[in-house]
C-alpha cells in the first residue's frame, strides 16, 4: 500500500494507493479516515488503482481551524485529483464510493463540478 501528501489549498492532504487499472476513490465519513477503507482496497487492487484520501483535519492531513464547507471538501478532492497526475486524467477518472451520511453530499459536489471525470454517478452505500 502507497501513502502520500499532497499540497492542496487546505494543506497536506494524506492519501493511501494501491492496485492497478481503470481509478475509483474511496471517500469516507466524518470523523472517519481512509483507514476504514484498508482492507476494501485490498481486495479492489487486482482490478482498479484505488485511492482513499483524508479529509483535513481527519487521519494523517494538515489540521485547519474553522469549520470546511461541503464546497472545501470537493474541491479538495479535485486538487488531490489532478495532482497526481495521469492517474486522475479525466478520461480515466471513473467512479466516487462512499458510505452514508454527510458523504453524499461531497460526492454530489465533486459530480457537479467535475462530471468529465466521472462515467457514472457516485455509489452510496444504504
Amino acid at each position: 500500500m502507497e501513502r502520500g501528501l499532497i499540497k492542496t489549498s487546505m494543506g497536506y492532504i494524506h492519501y493511501r494507493a494501491t492496485g492497478q487499472g481503470k481509478p475509483i476513490i474511496l471517500l469516507h465519513p466524518l470523523p472517519r479516515s481512509s483507514v476504514m477503507f484498508i482492507e476494501l482496497m485490498e481486495a479492489l487492487r487486482e482490478r482498479r488503482r484505488v485511492f482513499a484520501p483524508d479529509y483535513p483535519s481527519y487521519g494523517m492531513s494538515d489540521h485547519v481551524s474553522g469549520h470546511p464547507t461541503i464546497g472545501d471538501y470537493a474541491r479538495v478532492v479535485t486538487e488531490l485529483m489532478d495532482a497526481l497526475g495521469e492517474e486522475s486524467s479525466p478520461e480515466s477518472y471513473k467512479g466516487l464510493f462512499t458510505f452514508y451520511g454527510f458523504t453524499s453530499f461531497r460526492n454530489a459536489m465533486v459530480t457537479k463540478e467535475h462530471r468529465r471525470r466521472q462515467e457514472r454517478k457516485p455509489w452510496q452505500s444504504p
